[in-house]
């Protein structure tokens, strides 16, 4: 698979609609995350170009605790999203070694300040988990994820009663 601009190195993650490369962005010669997602997997151009359009709004963000968006594009079938790339795995690994009650506190007020920081410019991530929230080398938790992300104008409800 070819991406142009990056060198893949290697998968670090997998989700229900995407899979996470260590890539290089040859243009900056900097390691980062690529997120590849198939055209397939959005079921319409619809919903491609809104994936495209929201990547563009994430990359305009800029806060402490919500994960650095480089650039997003399409490689024929492929929609690529490059972010920063953090090492030091995702708050689950930290959950499973045993948070302190004040290292916890420390954490979701920061992530409490990213989410606020969002809302505020009229989105909704939808799905804010352990296994979305990046933590870096120092211990500082990044969100990221945000392909569920809708503008609060395009919420709906679903007949499930699950929000879109």
């Amino acid at each position: 698979m070819k991406i142009p601009g990056y060198k893949l190195h290697r998968e670090i993650g997998k989700g229900s609609m995407a899979t996470v490369f260590l890539a290089t962005q040859l243009s900056f010669e900097r390691k980062v995350a690529l997120k590849l997602i198939a055209n397939s997997a959005f079921g319409s151009s619809e919903l491609a170009e809104r994936f495209q359009r929201e990547a563009k709004f994430v990359a305009r963000l800029s806060h402490p605790h919500i994960v650095p968006v480089y650039d997003v594009g399409r490689a024929e079938k492929i929609h690529y999203l490059a972010m920063d790339y953090l090492p030091g795995g995702d708050l689950n690994s930290f959950i499973r070694a045993g948070l302190q009650p004040g290292e916890a506190v420390k954490i979701l007020t920061q992530l409490a300040q990213a989410l606020h920081f969002f809302h505020s410019k009229g989105y909704i991530h939808r799905d804010v988990k352990p296994a979305n929230i990046l933590v870096d080398q120092t211990g500082k938790p990044w969100i990221t994820d945000f392909g569920l992300a809708r503008h609060e104008k395009d919420v709906s409800m679903t007949l499930s009663g699950d929000l879109l």
